[in-house]
């Protein structure tokens, strides 16, 4: 299969084979019938234009609708306006000037004419629409490509809405379950006195229970933290003590991860794209797992020695992803095996391959997919160039669900397991979760320094904001949870629409808008849970503001550690 930004076959065939077998039964049961009533071909093919084109837009209208239904934030109706504007908007361009042509001339043509010429209905409307579809996925697929790259191009730096994705009732009762029970036996009054806010309380306790979800999930992986998700040297340690490997994309990484006695052996490279000096030090330094994705990447190791394991990265479309990395990283099955060809002839040894579903893609049959499409790929390499590969990096994107129920692991592993399992014995297979080791591990404790109202809507600001802990609003569209520390007292309170505004002085520092939250005063505390990832390493000092303390807590029993329960360290 071929995906990516090359727009291989399967990209095609997954996206518009459903629409073009629904197209195609209501077109010949539109002709057959109409000419069964009529007698007239004239009609018949304009009965089968007018039946394809139900048939065919029923089944993409709702591909598309689900398309953007998931990507699109806000309340039911929000979402609802937005998902339509956007399919109707990228459906225009992609089928609007191919179904124009098509309609009023090619295809009644082609379902006229081919008839006559061949002398049979049937058979001459099948060649008719034959011939029709060319012309139409031409124009179509042109259409899709120019779509998109406008869609980029209007969507550059804009700002990711914050306006919120619903949080039902369920949900927050949740979630306030989930933050009394990480709070048992912590006096919050007396850290906030000692260390001030805001303040991120890290339960390394979480991670160390993430970790060992996974590895009974599927555990003949190797797992690689991510390390770029949150690069706190507790979490490090604590993974590093559990056996765990690491992920690392910079010098940087490798720094960190080393000062923590992890071996080479155990670290990955997997940034696709690094200068030649990067490749040199990490060499030196005993890595020897790369990830290339371009000619250019894999001459940088034309002078590297033999030894080196490069994964050529593959790149599988999913647009439902929160971050779809295929848009910048990764290369089709035809361009790998371009890839392996150059490879082959530079004296270079590749490994294996590497592919990234996307962060928070709430999709097993995406995991799926890919996994088998990649495996699939593996093996007509093998027998077209009579070698064998050794490793493959099946990545990230485990979702995490803030304010939505998201598959969880277990979900995802007894999908891909199947395929994976059988293949453990001669393959090492690699994994890269970032996010979902991390992100329930913390908790994000912020204070309201101000409330006024403004037209219609009260405004509580605090201490906390994009700038800081709340990076991934900006950054990622992640929506939060907030609640009130009252809340936890587990009383039922009335919720009133509220707008969170960031302590800085630029006016897109706003958390949340709308959102519902008691009657809050200056002074009050916030908490929001599931904010390890992808936050604090992406806070920044912006208008002077520190970003918040880290605490950590519930260290694991680590040697060279005293008490493993203690509030240990802050950061």
């Amino acid at each position: 299969m071929s995906a990516g930004n090359a727009r291989g076959v399967g990209f095609w065939i997954r996206r518009y084979l459903p629409s073009e077998i629904a197209g195609t039964a209501t077109a010949l049961a539109a002709a057959a019938i109409s000419y069964r009533l009529s007698g007239s071909l004239f009609v018949a093919a304009i009965a089968g234009t007018i039946g394809e084109n139900l048939g065919f837009y029923g089944v993409a209208g709702a591909r598309n609708f689900a398309e953007q239904w998931r990507i699109s934030r806000g309340d039911p109706g929000t979402r609802r306006r937005s998902a339509i504007a956007r399919t109707a908007w990228l459906s225009a361009i992609e089928f609007g000037p191919a179904e124009l042509i098509d309609t009023l001339a090619v295809r009644p043509l082609l379902l006229w004419l081919a008839p006559l010429l061949i002398g049979l209905p049937a058979a001459g409307w099948i060649a008719g629409k034959i011939g029709a579809d060319l012309v139409f996925y031409g124009i179509a697929g042109f259409g899709y490509v120019l779509g998109r790259r406008w869609d980029d191009a209007r969507n550059q730096g804009a700002m990711p809405p914050v306006d919120d994705t619903v949080l039902t009732p369920q949900v927050r009762a949740r979630r306030i379950d989930t933050i009394r029970r990480s709070l048992e036996g912590i006096d919050l009054d007396s850290l906030v006195t000692t260390h001030g806010s805001p303040l991120m309380l890290l339960d390394l306790g979480a991670v160390a229970s993430q970790y060992d979800r996974l590895r009974t999930a599927l555990p003949f992986v190797h797992w690689h933290y991510a390390v770029k998700a949150l690069s706190h040297p507790d979490v490090i340690e604590t993974i590093a003590s559990l056996g765990g490997s690491f992920d690392v994309a910079s010098d940087g990484e490798i720094d960190l991860v080393a000062g923590h006695r992890v071996g080479p052996d155990r670290i990955i490279h997997t940034q696709p794209v690094k200068s030649a000096t990067e490749i040199t030090r990490a060499y030196v330094l005993g890595i020897r797992t790369f990830v290339i994705d371009s000619a250019g990447e894999l001459a940088k190791f034309r002078h590297v020695p033999a030894n080196v394991n490069l994964l050529i990265r593959l790149s599988y479309e999913n647009p439902e992803a929160k971050s779809d990395l295929s848009s910048k990283f990764g290369v089709s099955a035809v361009e790998a095996e371009v890839l392996l060809s150059l490879a082959i002839a530079q004296g270079s040894r590749i490994a294996g391959f590497s592919f990234h579903v996307g962060s928070q893609l709430d999709s097993v049959a995406a995991f799926a997919r890919a996994t088998a499409d990649t495996l699939e790929l593996m093996d007509r390499l093998e027998r077209q160039w009579n070698i064998g590969f050794t490793t493959l990096d099946i990545g990230g994107g485990f979702p995490v669900g803030y304010r939505t129920d998201v598959v969880g692991i277990e979900q995802i592993a007894a999908a891909i397991r199947p395929l994976l399992e059988p293949r453990s014995s001669r393959l090492r297979i690699l994994a890269e979760p970032g996010r979902v080791l991390v992100a329930e591990a913390a908790t994000v404790v912020s204070r309201v320094t101000g409330v006024r109202e403004r037209g219609s809507e009260t405004w509580c600001f605090i201490d906390d904001g994009v700038y800081g802990s709340y990076s991934n609003v900006m950054a990622e569209g992640v929506h939060p949870v907030i609640v009130a520390r009252s809340e936890l007292a587990g009383t039922p309170v009335e919720l009133r629409s509220t707008t969170l505004g960031g302590p800085t002085c630029d006016s897109v520092d706003v958390v949340a808008r709308h959102y519902p939250l008691p009657r809050l005063q200056e002074g009050d505390l916030l908490l929001s849970p599931a904010m390890g990832a992808y936050t604090a390493v992406t806070a920044t000092t912006f208008n002077g503001r520190r970003p918040a303390k880290v605490i950590v807590r519930n260290r694991p029993a680590i040697p060279g550690h005293s008490d493993p329960a203690l509030l240990a360290s802050t950061h």
